[in-house]
């Protein structure tokens, strides 16, 4: 049950991401002399103002301008990155075009109006120039000036050319593997995500922490030396390559250690028919209450309970003391304990139940 929702939470961001890249914003309808541009803003996470202009534009092509920096020039060296190049240095050299479809490689190269608008723009403040469909929008962090506004408004007219293309999005070689790479990245976040609970109470389940922790781990690097090459190698000649290795490498980082130990618990209990009955003679509950009064949202008060047993069977061994997830102090001192042990598929031994006097414990 807990497998098929996780699963399902996966699907959903992965639709989620790619719907995402084509949801359109919005904007108040401003005149500029003889034309119309929209503007837009919104606030970030620390209050900064941002502002954006934009100009409708319906064409079946997908881009991002932004100024170069050494990053970009170092994966271009490397080969992780493939730019647009026009013929114009000064542009090439100040302007990352981050787009890889033919019709607007041609636009720019033959457009010395459509160049000489889009450096104007950056030198003036505009930290981004984008379009994913509707709408060209350029990006700032103060309120723009009319000459801002009328500079997109011609802008927008110098990219007129590219309505009359009829081609797909999607004739740019590597949008499909870009909007892809993306859903998986964010669909493994999600996975992760939606099993944290369960893998919090993992210390609970397992026998020991080094069963299930060292597989995990072990899994999650392996997935990110698989998944880093994999972004590298379907993303090479693309202008938007070394962007992509440095979004999934960051989300996989903080994604896959929780997921390489979800899947290898998923894996481990799931395909594990095993079972193994330990029974003690007697058993002792040990409560132990901790505070941390060093939390600004004043202390915090955590209960653990800890069963004091001695006892093994078919070469499994239990520790002792065992972290017991329920109240056993009620149990009557010295009561009978009941383990049921699964191996594990992989060999990670757990606890299928634990029963102590009348009340029994399995994990989710």
């Amino acid at each position: 049950m807990w497998i098929l929702f996780r699963v399902v939470v996966a699907a959903a961001a992965f639709a989620a991401r790619l719907t995402g890249r084509f949801r359109r914003r919005r904007g108040v309808p401003t005149a500029v002399g003889d034309a119309t541009v929209l503007l837009a803003q919104r606030t970030g996470f620390n209050r900064e103002v941002h502002y954006s202009i934009g100009v409708d534009l319906e064409a079946s092509v997908w881009f991002r301008l932004q100024r170069e920096t050494d990053r970009d020039r170092w994966f271009k060296r490397v080969g992780l990155a493939t730019e647009i190049q026009t013929g114009d240095e000064d542009f090439d050299k100040f302007v990352y075009v981050v787009s890889d479809h033919p019709m607007f490689a041609s636009l720019l190269e033959r457009s010395k109006e459509a160049r000489g608008l889009i450096s104007e723009l950056l030198w003036a403040g505009i930290t981004r120039i984008e379009y994913g469909g509707g709408v060209l929008w350029c990006s700032m962090k103060r309120k723009p000036s009319e000459h801002e506004l009328s500079l997109v408004a011609r802008l927008g007219k110098a990219m007129a050319p590219l309505q009359d293309d009829s081609s797909s999005p999607f004739a740019d070689p590597f949008l499909r593997k870009a909007l892809a790479i993306e859903g998986v990245v964010w669909s493994i976040a999600a996975y992760a995500g939606s099993s944290l609970l369960v893998t919090l109470s993992l210390p609970e389940i397992y026998l020991t922490d080094a069963s299930y922790l060292l597989p995990g781990l072990c899994i999650a690097a392996g997935l990110f030396a698989l998944l880093l090459a994999g972004v590298a190698v379907l993303m090479r000649g693309s202008s938007r390559g070394h962007r992509l290795v440095i979004e999934s490498a960051v989300v996989l980082a903080f994604a896959l250690p929780c997921a390489g130990i979800q899947i290898f618990d998923d894996v481990n209990r799931g395909l594990d028919s095993s079972e193994v009955k330990i029974r003690t003679n007697r058993s002792e509950c040990q409560k132990l209450v901790s505070v941390n009064s060093g939390r600004r949202r004043g202390p915090r008060t955590t209960v653990t309970h800890w069963l004091h047993v001695s006892g093994s069977g078919e070469g499994i061994t239990l520790p002792s003391p065992v972290r017991f997830p329920g109240q056993c102090e009620h149990a009557p001192r010295g009561a009978l304990a009941t383990f049921t042990i699964g191996r594990g598929a992989l060999g990670g031994a757990w606890y299928r139940t634990i029963t102590v006097g009348d009340f029994t414990w399995s994990p989710p």
